[in-house]
């Protein structure tokens, strides 16, 4: 309790925060008041999501630098997250995952759509990344291995066709 005290006196002082002894309470938790600084733009980063504070607390006693917040998403998921993160823009987990997953069967069907204009196919059951080797088809069957970055990107296609047309040049 007196180092709690202390330390709180110290940040009162100006030596490493703002706080003063009112703005922490027993169990060194950060009343609000303290917050007051950073809590506009903590309140904006979680509105700008519609999202909800629930609580802040500190990580380190009264002269942390980053507090631990309980937020509420727009989907009612309760989460636990730390100031910085916040603010590096963190958010829901559970959210977080679906919007990952949304991309990425978002990126499937951009590669399918793109091999149809080749006169193929993309074999994948699922995206990895763009630089994970992809099973394609072209309109003869060949079958080979790209990246999307390469048959995008890069312009290559299928390998056997390509062989095949240099021949005759």
């Amino acid at each position: 309790m007196a180092n709690l005290l202390t330390a709180a006196r110290k940040t009162a002082q100006g030596q490493r925060g703002r706080t003063s002894t009112e703005d922490v309470d027993i169990e060194g938790v950060i009343r609000p008041t303290f917050l007051a600084g950073r809590l506009p733009t903590i309140k904006r980063s979680i509105s700008a999501r519609l999202g909800e504070l629930v609580s802040a607390t500190s990580m380190d006693g009264p002269t942390a630098r980053s507090y631990l917040l309980k937020v509420k998403c727009v989907r009612e998921h309760v989460f636990t997250v730390s100031s910085k993160d916040l603010l590096r823009g963190c958010w829901c987990p559970p959210c977080a995952e679906a919007a990952k997953r949304q991309l990425l069967v978002a990126a499937l069907a951009r590669m399918g759509k793109h091999a149809k204009r080749l006169g193929g196919k993309c074999l994948a059951p699922a995206y990895e990344s763009a630089r994970a080797p992809v099973a394609w088809s072209c309109a003869k069957g060949h079958q080979w291995a790209a990246s999307w970055d390469n048959v995008r990107n890069k312009k290559s296609w299928c390998p056997t066709c390509a062989r095949a047309a240099s021949r005759f040049r």
